[in-house]
């Protein structure tokens, strides 16, 4: 303070505005550097120009009882920061920013579908059974052979370690994930996948080899999985009879064939990873900066 003027730094996700405090007016102040308060007051400029607001009244709301780290270079401790988001929050005005922009993410998308005429619904968070693809889609590079041994040959001769590839499917996963995927880096639309890698995708019209399916890849990651459903019970059970018999297979749906049984309109799934494309767009390179409390392991 100066004399009977305080002066307060006040944030929060609006921005950083100063607080011009008479303690003749607000009475005198006890506050602490990280505690909440609530200031009524008018807008006005400081002698420097600076946006501030004339207090009129200062309210403490929640005392802030422990030492905050080193403020100019906030909390750097990346596993800290994971462990204690509220305070990375507090500290960190990126933290704080990417955290907004994951937000409204999901807010856009949200009113986009809404706009469209989907209707949002809960589903069980853990699934007893799996769907999707055996793998991902193959593309060559020099390697391209449906042969298991041929291909797992063409992999070594590249230094890949393939032992704990157990199948040509898993051996097709590794060559795309170690060859194509970090190349993408424009994005990119993959699609054409071998009925073999999409059990669960209906196959194209014109070609009962290939599936209607296709995934979109940026900065060298895969964003999302979309494709036609099966909508025939028959050959959904087919289906799920041929991923039984595949080495990482699990058992069928019958639940599900039986409700396809009664007839299931012409329908698509997308799946888009909310997490990824917010390292996108906020340039982070782990997803655990872009989750707010990330699964961490319990601390001895």
């Amino acid at each position: 303070g100066q004399g009977k003027m305080a002066f307060l730094d006040l944030v929060d996700r609006s921005g950083r505005i100063q607080a011009i405090c008479d303690v003749a007016r607000t009475g005198d102040l006890d506050v602490h550097l990280g505690d909440v308060v609530g200031v009524v007051g008018r807008p006005a400029k400081s002698k420097r120009g600076e946006p501030s607001v004339v207090a009129d009244f200062v309210e403490l709301l929640a005392r802030n009882a422990q030492p905050l780290p080193d403020t100019f270079h906030g909390l750097t401790d990346v596993e800290l920061r994971y462990r204690k988001r509220y305070l990375d929050l507090l500290m960190n005005e990126e933290t704080r920013r990417d955290f907004l922009v994951r937000a409204r993410v999901v807010s856009a998308i949200r009113r986009y579908l809404d706009a469209e005429g989907f209707v949002e619904v809960e589903t069980p968070v853990l699934q007893p059974r799996y769907g999707g693809a055996f793998a991902r889609p193959f593309v060559t590079h020099g390697l391209w052979t449906r042969d298991e041994d041929e291909l797992r040959a063409r992999l070594r001769e590249r230094d890949v370690d393939t032992e704990a590839d157990k199948d040509w499917a898993q051996l097709v996963d590794h060559a795309f994930s170690h060859f194509v995927e970090p190349q993408m880096i424009e994005p990119t639309m993959v699609f054409g996948h071998p009925v073999e890698l999409s059990p669960f995708a209906r196959t194209m019209d014109g070609d009962p080899s290939l599936t209607e399916r296709f995934e979109f890849f940026a900065a060298g990651m895969e964003l999302g999985n979309a494709y036609s459903e099966i909508n025939d019970a028959a050959t959904q059970q087919l289906r799920f009879d041929e991923q039984s018999e595949h080495v990482e297979g699990v058992p069928g749906d019958p639940d599900y064939v039986e409700a396809l049984s009664y007839g299931m309109p012409p329908t698509g799934g997308l799946g888009l990873g909310i997490d990824r494309l917010v390292m996108l767009l906020t340039g982070r390179e782990t997803i655990r900066d872009v989750v707010l409390f990330p699964a961490l392991r319990p601390v001895d």
